[in-house]
């Protein structure tokens, strides 16, 4: 396990890590509500959106990709990665990231030293 972060308001918190998965347990209950896969390597870190009361998951991972989920239906929707060319994103694993309080705003930091600010709904850099 490589992170556990819980809900801003409801008795649920997400862990995961080495497996590539995010699991997400009702802490009342102990039993898993959803998994979350999709990344392709380990998963470094993932929370609960800030600004939004925790409606959307984030999550970061050693694949060199910032997810967004949908709690409700597991379903990634947005995946921030460098795509080449001019637009740069991590091209090494990303090890942490931060959200805005009162926007769906990131910034990420990678193993390389460097650092991005994206919109995670929109996916622009």
């Amino acid at each position: 396990m490589n992170f556990l972060e819980w809900h801003p308001s409801a008795p649920l918190f997400l862990d995961g890590g080495n497996d590539y998965m995010i699991w997400m347990v009702n802490a009342l209950s102990g039993k898993v509500v959803k998994n979350f896969i999709g990344h392709e390597e380990k998963v470094i870190f993932a929370r609960f959106s800030i600004f939004d009361g925790g409606k959307q998951i984030i999550s970061c991972s050693s694949d060199q990709t910032i997810r967004l989920w949908a709690p409700a239906t597991a379903e990634c929707f947005v995946r921030l990665r460098h795509q080449g060319g001019k637009a740069s994103y991590h091209n090494e694993v990303i090890l942490c990231f931060a959200l805005h309080s009162s926007r769906p705003l990131i910034i990420s930091g990678g193993i390389d030293g460097s650092v991005y600010a994206a919109h995670y709904q929109t996916g622009e850099i």
